[in-house]
């Protein structure tokens, strides 16, 4: 949070591809790529959810080779699909649940994600923006999701 002297980290994934990377989302909608193999450790910073800030429930690296695309949810609703080498530009936006997202989980090796909602909502889409699939009626809240990779 600004001004407070600190930043308070709400999601986090690390690279399942290229070890010692790390991407964080941040409760003030912020989303920073760390390298734990340079000195420097902060690679770059984005501030990719702005039409309402609201913090990154969920944060995750697109299957694949490419470490570069990162994808990132905001409590907000928004799902913005991130490459760090255009720092300025989200390449992707995705509407997903409005003002009431709460998960996010990017599959490991399949073009898929999925994402969570306050509504009971599970959302499934492809990496392109498609909506595949949605499930209804779940019995709470959906707060974390994930894949089962057998």
């Amino acid at each position: 949070m600004t001004g407070l002297g600190f930043e308070i980290i709400s999601s986090s994934s690390a690279s399942q591809v290229h070890g010692g990377l790390l991407a964080a989302g941040f409760f003030d909608g912020s989303v920073k790529l760390y390298d734990a193999r340079i000195p420097e450790l902060l690679v770059c910073t984005m501030r990719p959810h702005v039409q309402k800030v609201e913090k990154v429930v969920g944060i995750g690296f697109q299957p694949g080779l490419d470490s570069s695309k990162i994808v990132s949810a905001s409590q907000a609703g928004d799902i913005q699909f991130l490459d760090i080498r255009n720092q300025r530009d989200r390449y992707l936006t995705i509407d997903a649940h409005r003002g009431s997202l709460t998960a996010l989980a990017v599959h490991r090796h399949a073009p898929i994600l999925a994402s969570g909602s306050a509504k009971q909502l599970i959302k499934v889409f492809s990496l392109d923006g498609d909506q595949l699939g949605t499930i209804r009626y779940h019995q709470q809240a959906c707060f974390h999701c994930w894949w089962n990779q057998t």
